[in-house]
């Protein structure tokens, strides 16, 4: 079901932004391929709703496949940053997936401006038709 999606730990609390090292089946949280976002940049705080595009990952085609979706930057009230995604079923071919990465985006530094996050490390699975409520929130209305 097409939605807005915090990813949370333990599946990760973040799409990645650059295609994974090797694509394949199996060789990304389990799945044939795992979604990427083809601007490389997540949006930061004030820039509001964004449109990006997801890529799918596949052998040595890095964007086999894509799909549409937006994302914004927002603050817990510990003012620690998170992205909540708008992201729709994957293309309908193979076992297609959004997955996350696990680590935390960067906090604020001492002049209380944002930061972008910086990411790597392993990625954790979440999809579409695989969501537990462990992995990530759902029905989330973005900021306006």
């Amino acid at each position: 079901t097409p939605g807005w999606f915090r990813f949370i730990e333990p599946a990760g609390t973040s799409l990645p932004i650059a295609p994974p090292a090797k694509a394949g089946r199996c060789n990304v949280c389990q799945t044939d391929a795992a979604a990427w976002i083809k601007e490389r940049k997540n949006p930061v705080i004030g820039e509001g709703v964004i449109n990006i595009n997801f890529c799918f990952a596949w052998s040595s085609n890095t964007c086999m496949w894509t799909n549409t979706g937006q994302a914004v930057a927002c603050q817990d009230q510990d003012r620690s940053l998170f992205y909540i995604y708008y992201i729709t079923q994957p293309p309908a071919l193979c076992s297609l997936a959004y997955c996350a990465l696990g680590v935390t985006p960067a906090a604020p530094d001492e002049n209380d401006e944002m930061l972008p996050g910086l990411f790597n490390g392993d990625f954790a699975e979440t999809n579409l038709t695989k969501t537990s409520g462990e992995t990530m929130e759902t029905d989330i209305e973005p900021p306006v």
